[in-house]
């Protein structure tokens, strides 16, 4: 204990200091030592960018992170916290791309994979610095293990990650296929299903209805809509619904007669949003019967490639009659669904459309064009063929490459795939074992995804990334590789620590088990959420490292709900592929933190709010309490700099009572001895804390993070500064040694420093260092248990009842318009249960002289009364001679507390008083009383220069002069 006048609260010097004396005590190393060998909690830090600097959801996640990883460490447990970094993928190759000039893979080729790849290295880790001043001033965790992040470009991590290759391949998971996958132009690379899904935006877009030609009906037409023209070239069926009827309408179109077919229920709509009145259906067919009808291609003339052959009409069970005709165009080419169709009915994967996105040969006369500039270009040609019926514009979702924004196509290209299903169901079987909070987000929205998982298509186009560890050979074998070790047992070119990375890795060979002939790696490299994905063990370097035994699984992760799609998944298919088991036992989920506006942040629109920023504002402390209170961590919030202000105020309040606790123990000499008892109202305090107690640590086990901050927020604003600091005013004032009053105040200032810890890491650290202080930090210490035995809960309702009895006081006073200064007779307490141990401290609240409970209501007109739920309250509001005095001298008292406060004076400062009344203003002065309680040494009635008041119906001066050299 360090009993110190205060300073005043200044985060910025604060958190500088302390940051400072823990690196000056070694605070990292004694943490690890205390816990060193005991229970395990295997936290896994979702791996950020380190190439650009925190943003405000990297804020929000360690916050979330931090409050349960000090809560474990201050329970006792030996806590794995090490922080990591992605470091490969699109997110690096795209900016590095931009700043080297490289617009396609040809010319990263030109330039020289090796020196691309060197660029991507130093770019990988631009704003590592950041990162490592962003987790200090945020007096974050990640601070312990900065110095040995996991790196998922090191040569250890890839060679660890490769293990999960090997049991893919013993599962018989491992494929290549030419497959219809989502690929991005811009990038020239395929992506999985996952990446896919990030990135959905509203775009518009022309829809467009068509007529395909039936093979041997004349003038009869399938019609058919599409959002995507540019797909038509790749049209090589038309699917229908096997239990839907379809109707051949008869009408006339553009002066002929014709005959369309359309499903069933959309006939009405779409006759009159062509604008058609006179029709005729003749015939009704279910799709099961059309199954195998035959279509003249509706690019015969612009497409040469497709002249001269019949296409069918083929079913699946995916159509709808939501939109549309009820009658899709299908191009296995150009989509999941389409793909998987093809493939049951042996159709061609017909995709005429390079990486870049430009149509090839097969395209005939669209040859060369960007897909999406051939949009306007296909509809004006289908319009002067007579082909086209109708368009219209439509707005609707539509994916984008998760980093560099373009639109996304599908694009059938030959891929390596991970087969899912062998661990579906085991995948769903362990899920169950998760604890998600909130639970829907697991076993709801993760369980759908993990129902309708797809094969994962785990290779990619590019550079710098983790190379798929396959050799293939012509014959068609392949061989996976598991680790650097046994590449250096197999392979031919293999040099002692070289770069695992193209285009070193590519020039290792091998020879074939099965013809003898020489197998070259397959040139992609893996899908960069795999990296994340195996960072489970591969962050130590497992098997080689079998520290990792010890701490599996992951007790604990928490990331943005979106990730359900993402490293929660791919975390899930890696272990459950190498382990067959989950990877993590608790997940907490996030939403978004948006602007103020509740608009995405980006940096196109401007809005982007850096947490550093805010730091330097309002303090870590303030920032990290305001993420945890403000929502449920699961739900999107609005960043809200006033709830900031009202969280900064809390903070000062708490400051504020341990500043108030520190002044009056120095002016009343408290040393920390132990007073023989308690009075009612530290007995209520201190029995309100240790429930609080409880219920925090019960909200910790539950993965509750806004509990805690809640509860500490209201003990501290209600229970402690405005009731119980209020309370205590006059025994804290009185120098006659009451240290049931310190112990109190310092007690429960102690525990609330270590209950707040893992929330406001500096506050709390300064505080304890000076109630406290028994260890060298309050990080340090043991998670604080509640004392069952001073929990009174007879008293706190007790203490509630007085408190209503109060708070119905002050609102009669309020009726009559009478200050609180201002002493009144009495207060009568109609009520069945008196809160008789409360009764002298309600009486002193209310600033009455007398209060009594009674079972009947007094008689008089000079009474307000106030009706609460269980009681009634009548306040006497005549006001004589004697209780008019009694005004006068509070009143002055106030005025002189406010010179005394004005002039920075402390509690011990010792003043003279000058006070300018007229005589019958001095005789109701209580003289002894004032000098005690302001401190003054001497009262002098004489004229001066100071404020004037009016009090007590009189105008009256007072100075005040602080006496120097005490």
């Amino acid at each position: 204990m360090q009993i110190e006048m205060p300073k005043s609260f200044d985060h910025e010097k604060l958190e500088k200091e302390l940051n400072e004396y823990w690196k000056g005590i070694k605070l990292v190393e004694r943490i690890k030592q205390k816990n060193r060998g005991k229970q395990k909690f295997y936290y896994l830090d979702g791996p950020p960018y380190a190439n650009a600097p925190p943003h405000i959801g990297h804020a929000l996640t360690r916050t979330l992170r931090e409050v349960f990883l000090k809560y474990k460490q201050m329970n006792g447990f030996d806590v794995w916290a090490q922080p990591g970094f992605d470091t490969h993928g699109l997110p690096v190759e795209v900016i590095v791309q931009q700043k080297l000039g490289l617009k396609s893979n040809e010319d990263i080729e030109r330039y020289g994979i090796d020196k691309f790849n060197k660029a991507c290295r130093e770019h990988a880790l631009s704003s590592f610095e950041d990162w490592k001043s962003f987790y200090e001033a945020f007096g974050s965790m990640a601070t312990w293990s900065l110095d040995n992040p996991y790196l998922t470009y090191k040569n250890e991590y890839i060679s660890s990650s490769w293990l999960f290759f090997k049991h893919a391949k013993e599962k018989n998971m491992i494929y290549k296929g030419k497959k219809s996958v989502p690929w991005c132009p811009k990038c020239g690379t395929s992506l999985s299903a996952h990446e896919a899904s990030q990135e959905y935006r509203e775009v518009e877009d022309t829809s467009i209805y068509l007529k395909f030609k039936k093979a041997d009906e004349e003038n009869t037409f399938f019609l058919v809509w599409t959002t995507t023209p540019w797909t038509l070239p790749g049209n090589v069926a038309i699917t229908v619904h096997p239990k839907f009827n379809y109707s051949w309408v008869e009408l006339k179109w553009q002066g002929k007669e014709e005959t369309w077919i359309i499903a069933e229920p959309l006939v009405d709509k779409l006759m009159a949003k062509f604008h058609i009145d006179d029709y005729l259906v003749t015939k009704v067919l279910s799709g099961k019967e059309m199954e195998g009808m035959k279509y003249i291609h509706i690019m015969e003339k612009s497409c040469p490639y497709h002249k001269g052959k019949l296409y069918p009409i083929v079913l699946d069970d995916y159509i709808t009659t939501e939109e549309g005709t009820g009658l899709v165009h299908t191009a296995p080419g150009h989509g999941p669904e389409d793909y998987e169709t093809g493939l049951k009915y042996g159709l061609e994967i017909l995709c005429p459309v390079d990486e870049e996105g430009i149509f090839t040969e097969e395209a005939g006369k669209y040859k060369g064009l960007y897909v999406f500039d051939a949009n306007e270009i296909i509809i004006e040609d289908l319009k002067k063929e007579g082909s086209l019926i109708h368009t219209e514009k439509v707005v609707h979702r539509y994916p984008h490459c998760w980093r560099c924004k373009s639109k996304l196509i599908f694009r059938a290209s030959p891929q390596w795939f991970i087969r899912i299903a062998p661990i579906k169901e085991k995948m769903l079987k362990e899920n169950e074992k998760v604890r998600w909070v909130p639970d829907w987000a697991g076993h709801k929205r993760f369980k759908e995804w993990l129902e309708n998982a797809r094969d994962w298509c785990i290779s990619h186009q590019k550079y710098w990334g983790i190379p798929l560890p396959i050799w293939e050979c012509e014959c068609g074998h392949f061989e996976v590789i598991s680790s650097i070790e046994e590449l250096k047992e197999k392979a031919d070119g293999y040099e002692e620590g070289m770069d695992l990375h193209r285009p070193y890795i590519d020039r290792i060979t091998m020879k074939c088990p099965k013809c003898g002939k020489t197998m070259h790696r397959v040139k992609d490299v893996t899908d960069v959420w795999f990296d994340s994905g195996a960072a489970t063990w591969a962050s130590f370097g497992y098997p080689e490292n079998k520290e990792f035994e010890r701490w599996f699984p992951i007790d604990f992760i928490t990331e943005a709900v979106d990730q359900t799609r993402g490293w929660f998944y791919t975390l899930m298919v890696e272990s459950v592929t190498v382990f067959e088991r989950t990877p993590y036992l608790n997940v907490l989920v996030n939403g978004l933190i948006l602007d103020p506006k509740g608009e995405k942040m980006s940096k196109s629109k401007g809005n982007v709010i850096h947490p550093m920023d805010v730091i330097k504002q309002f303090g870590a402390d303030v920032f990290r309490w305001y993420l945890l209170w403000s929502t449920n961590p699961w739900e999107d919030t609005r960043f809200d700099p006033e709830a900031l202000k009202t969280t900064k105020a809390a903070l000062n309040t708490l400051w504020n009572s341990y500043s108030y606790a520190m002044r009056f123990s120095l002016v009343n000499g408290y040393t920390g001895e132990k007073a023989r008892k308690l009075y009612s109202e530290d007995k209520w305090i201190i029995s309100k804390l240790e429930n609080m107690k409880k219920k925090i640590s019960q909200a910790y086990e539950n993965l509750d993070v806004n509990e805690p901050a809640r509860l500490l927020r209201d003990f501290i604003v209600n229970d402690l500064s405005r009731n119980y600091i209020k309370f205590i005013r006059d025994r804290i004032r009185n120098k006659d040694n009451d240290t049931a009053v310190f112990n109190t105040l310092f007690y429960v200032l102690s525990e609330i420093s270590k209950l707040m810890a893992p929330i406001c890491p500096f506050v709390s650290e300064e505080i304890y260092l000076h109630v406290d202080g028994s260890k060298k930090s309050v990080h340090l210490e043991n998670w604080p248990i509640a004392d069952e035995k001073k929990i009174d809960n007879e008293i706190e309702e007790s203490m509630q009842k007085a408190l209503n009895i109060i708070e119905a006081g002050l609102s009669a006073r309020n009726l009559a318009g009478i200050n609180l200064r201002q002493a009144l007779r009495e207060a009568i307490v109609v009520m069945k249960e008196e809160p008789s141990v409360f009764s002298d401290l309600i009486a002193k609240q209310l600033n009455v002289l007398s209060l009594s409970f009674v079972d009947s209501p007094p008689l008089g007109d000079n009474y307000i009364r106030v009706e609460s739920n269980d009681f009634s309250l009548y306040l006497n509001v005549e006001i004589d001679e004697e209780l008019r005095k009694m005004g006068i001298n509070r009143e002055l008292l106030r005025r002189i507390q406010q010179l005394r406060k004005e002039a920075g004076l402390i509690e011990k400062d010792e003043i003279i008083t000058f006070i300018d009344c007229s005589e019958d203003f001095k005789k109701v002065l209580d003289i002894e009383q004032i000098k005690r309680v302001s401190n003054s040494k001497e009262i002098r009635f004489e004229k001066n220069k100071g404020k004037k008041w009016q009090i007590g119906g009189e105008e009256i001066s007072i100075e005040i002069e602080k006496i120097q050299n005490q």
